[in-house]
């Protein structure tokens, strides 16, 4: 898949130090539109510093303090957290802008994995997975709502977006409530 970042890699990435897994964190039965449907949180981890809500459908939300992060790398599904400076290692595509990041894992047109990270700590929150596909319009999916349990800044993520074929041309961006950044990604066949 010849992906086209949009953005430049930036202040989240580098902040905290996340790297892209090269491997898709979650499978899921998809929906008639190919993305997971909807299912009602199933398990709910908090502990100081972290917070982590799993649906039936294998989709993983949360939150995680800059701390909680450093003592335990793997905390996240599907990210980890490294020395500072880090990068983004992409396997298709990834990229930030300003708070908010994107990571795209996939072949030709077909997305097998998207995940979404946003740095900080606004309350509680939701991100957006939000793709254009040509003369189909805008469509958007919601992450579940992410409530951090300190007050100490830490990333939100949420590791299965929709996923399947997407059209030629299809531009697909993330975006969180009240946390600035927009970064986006071009699928190309």
């Amino acid at each position: 898949m010849k992906l086209r970042s949009a953005v430049v890699i930036a202040a989240l990435c580098t902040a905290v130090g996340l790297t892209a897994a090269s491997e898709p964190a979650f499978a899921a039965t998809p929906s008639p539109t190919g993305s997971p449907v909807a299912a009602p949180a199933i398990s709910t981890v908090r502990v100081p510093g972290f917070v982590s809500v799993t649906n039936a459908s294998g989709q993983t939300a949360g939150w995680a303090s800059v701390t909680y992060l450093r003592a335990h790398p793997d905390a996240i599904p599907g990210l980890r957290a490294t020395a500072l400076p880090g990068t983004v290692t992409p396997d298709s595509a990834s990229g930030c802008n300003y708070d908010v990041c994107i990571s795209i894992t996939g072949s030709s047109t077909n997305v097998s994995n998207w995940t979404t990270t946003a740095y900080g700590n606004v309350g509680c929150t939701i991100g957006w997975f939000i793709w254009t596909e040509p003369h189909e319009g805008t469509s958007s999916e919601p992450t579940p709502e992410i409530c951090p349990d300190s007050f100490e800044d830490g990333v939100y993520y949420d590791t299965l977006g929709p996923y399947g074929f997407f059209a030629n041309g299809s531009h697909l961006c993330d975006t969180w409530n009240r946390i600035p950044g927009e970064p986006c990604e071009n699928i190309e066949a």
